[in-house]
């Protein structure tokens, strides 16, 4: 094998092996985000932002969220953030972060809007239980574990309280044995 070939040639596998200057900088998108959250699950259930889907008539999960973004219940955005791949992520993520850059649309929705939210009952036995819908107290409700939710009307935690007690605690199906 001629030698001086064998030069030419080490440094350019060697550039070829190198991963470009992309993953480190990550790619920017720029996003709606709804006014509301949504229930999602990846390993565990949570509550996701949600995206207008491609003909804007649902609204899917953004899963992971975005690190950095102050989402309020009742505004609709539109953000620009930073998908940036992880090296050697662990093996339970999705091996990127999602960071915020900025919010370009901060409008608030028009009163009386309605949206569906998911109820699951929280599990009765557990006291470290991450997840679905629990009463606090007479005015208060939580869902997960981010987000209170307080009565306007006394006749609003009532409905709602009604509700919570029919709920019937089930495993998530993720996590069920048989």
């Amino acid at each position: 094998m001629n030698l001086k070939r064998f030069v030419y040639w080490l440094p350019t596998v060697a550039l070829l092996g190198c991963s470009g200057g992309s993953s480190d900088d990550g790619i920017v998108r720029t996003m709606e985000i709804g006014a509301f959250k949504k229930e999602c699950a990846f390993l565990i259930y949570s509550d996701c932002l949600t995206t207008p889907s491609a003909d804007g008539t649902q609204w899917r999960g953004l899963f992971p969220g975005i690190a950095g973004f102050d989402f309020e219940w009742g505004y609709e955005y539109t953000v620009r953030f930073r998908d940036t791949r992880i090296e050697n992520p662990p093996q339970d993520s999705l091996g990127f972060r999602r960071d915020i850059v900025e919010v370009l649309r901060k409008d608030a929705v028009p009163a009386g809007t309605e949206f569906t939210l998911a109820l699951r009952a929280s599990d009765p036995s557990s006291s470290s239980d991450y997840g679905f819908f629990t009463k606090l107290d007479d005015t208060t409700f939580q869902w997960f574990s981010f987000t209170q939710i307080e009565c306007l009307t006394p006749e609003v935690c009532s409905d709602l309280s009604s509700v919570v007690d029919q709920i019937e605690y089930h495993p998530p199906s993720l996590w069920a044995t048989g």
